[in-house]
């Protein structure tokens, strides 16, 4: 729906635009009512075929539709997950339908997917009306997983909040998804420890090294982190009192990282915070790194010191 509304906002005012730049002076005005029935008639004929298309569009082929769909029932909600496919942006997608039996509406939220062990961020939060079902795929960006060298998932691990509008929070649910069945499930992805990495600890609960700093065009200064959660929980980390060069200058990093999880996340600077404080070299990074579980509990909290 969304989709056509917006593709019909389009199509009116291309046809605005068009009015506009065939105008002149000289020209004699034609009768209202035949250029107006006239416009109404092209565009509910555009509108129809786009809507037309756009249904086709929603309901794309799959590569993989499974033998056995994965199917999560809570309360009035049932989401089926029965193909996957990798689309033109290379996201990789999986055929979901959601099916809201309830009185009420309720939203459908992917809070942590991980694939062979590596976290992704997952792109899916939906609501739907009571009575009412969506096709919408659960979908993520591949590229850390070409990073790692993984082409073939074996094993999607999925967090999903379902929550309605009495209850607020039917709950959260752990599923798997086994894209090639579920005894091709392969051995959880490890990143080996290479020469360059600067180890900020290895302890019970995690593991944490930084693995390189650089420039980005667009983002602004970077420095990435290798997480590996050794627990059943997801662990969130957050850095503070953050110094560069002795300069106090707060970065963008809060991450979360999903139970027995492997992640690839950046800690960024942005370029005119740092032009502003005449740094043109990083030479020290210093900052509190303070680690919660799920109750926010604080488990592990110390002073790290980087020299890029």
């Amino acid at each position: 729906m969304k989709k056509r509304m917006a593709m019909l906002t389009a199509i009116l005012m291309a046809a605005a635009l068009m009015g506009c730049g065939n105008k002149t002076e000289s020209a004699a005005p034609a009768p209202e009512s035949t250029v107006e029935s006239e416009a109404e008639e092209e565009v509910e004929e555009e509108a129809d075929e786009d809507e037309d298309f756009d249904d086709e569009a929603e309901v794309p082929s799959y590569d993989v539709n499974f033998d056995e769909p994965v199917v999560l029932t809570a309360e009035d909600v049932t989401l089926t997950i029965s193909g996957a496919r990798i689309d033109e942006y290379d996201y990789y997608q999986l055929k979901t339908l959601v099916e809201n039996n309830g009185s009420t509406e309720c939203e459908v939220n992917v809070l942590h997917a991980v694939v062979n062990g590596i976290e992704v961020y997952p792109v899916y939060d939906e609501y739907i009306a009571a009575g009412e079902s969506i096709n919408e795929p659960i979908e993520f960006y591949r590229e850390e997983l070409t990073k790692a060298g993984i082409e073939e998932y074996t094993d999607i691990m999925l967090e999903i909040e379902i929550s309605d509008e009495e209850t607020e929070s039917v709950g959260n649910f752990t599923i798997h998804v086994y894209p090639l069945g579920e005894d091709k499930a392969g051995q959880q992805y490890t990143r080996p420890d290479e020469d360059t990495d600067v180890l900020v600890t290895d302890n019970d609960l995690f593991k944490m090294a930084a693995i390189s700093f650089g420039v980005d065009d667009v983002w602004g200064y970077l420095a990435d982190f290798y997480f590996e959660n050794k627990t059943d929980q997801t662990l969130t980390f957050e850095a503070k009192d953050v110094t560069v060069n002795g300069v106090a200058i707060d970065p963008y990093f809060y991450q979360e990282v999903a139970a027995g999880a492997v992640a690839d996340y950046y800690m960024v600077w942005n370029t005119a915070d740092l032009e502003e404080n005449e740094i043109d070299t990083v030479e020290e990074i210093k900052f509190i790194l303070s680690v919660t579980d799920e109750d926010g509990n604080e488990v592990y909290v110390n002073a790290v010191q980087l020299n890029p």
